[in-house]
């Protein structure tokens, strides 16, 4: 999921810091699920999803199909 979560915020050009505030964390918590030290909650992954415009199944690497 960290990888994913880094490469769909870099597509959307938004900066640790703008989804952090988009997501009502800090930017200490998005850098720590990029590098795979944490995860967000469940419960934010549709938030996350809306924000990065993916799917769920994408923030985790998979196809939706």
């Amino acid at each position: 999921m960290a990888n994913n979560i880094r490469e769909l915020r870099v597509q959307r050009e938004l900066s640790q810091a703008a989804l952090a505030q988009k997501l009502g964390v800090c930017q200490q918590a998005v850098g720590k699920w990029e590098r795979g030290d944490s995860d967000p909650k469940w419960a934010m992954a549709p938030k996350l999803a809306v924000i990065l415009n993916c799917s769920i199944d994408a923030l985790f690497g998979r196809d939706a199909g």
